[in-house]
């Protein structure tokens, strides 16, 4: 985890402030970033949340695992798996007309009917009757009650 002290140094370094000041713009007590500085504490999941809560522009892959660049191009962009030009191709191709007909292909405007089997309970379903009833006693006696 030193390295991950090496990256919570290099943060204080870029934005030029104190670890206090750190602290306190995250919303952890003063202690508890000490302590995570000095290598006594692990830093959790809460901690680093309330890192890219403060400093959005942080990448949280560097501040975990190192991995470049240090800050976010560009912070508002949220990766997407489909490119615009996907999207433009996909709304060309299917037009409301389309849309509609699709739906009416796929959901039929009458449900079907659905019958259903009867089930038999099964065994954990029956009803079980107790057979024995121990009571315990504080000085370590018991009594056992059968049925007659």
């Amino acid at each position: 985890m030193e390295q991950f002290t090496t990256r919570l140094d290099q943060i204080l370094e870029h934005f030029h402030i104190t670890s206090s000041q750190f602290a306190d713009q995250i919303g952890v007590p003063r202690s508890s970033l000490s302590h995570i500085i000095s290598g006594r504490n692990n830093p959790s999941l809460d901690f680093i949340i309330k890192i890219r809560d403060a400093y959005p522009t942080i990448n949280l892959y560097w501040l975990i695992y190192g991995f470049e660049p240090f800050l976010l191009e560009n912070s508002s962009a949220i990766p997407t798996r489909i490119s615009e030009e996907e999207i433009n191709f996909l709304q060309e191709k299917n037009t409301p007309e389309e849309i509609e007909e699709k739906q009416k292909i796929i959901l039929p405007n009458e449900p079907e009917e659905q019958t259903s089997l009867p089930t038999e309970p099964q065994p954990d379903q029956l009803m079980n009757e107790p057979e024995n009833i121990v009571v315990l006693y504080n000085d370590g006696t018991f009594k056992s009650y059968r049925q007659r």
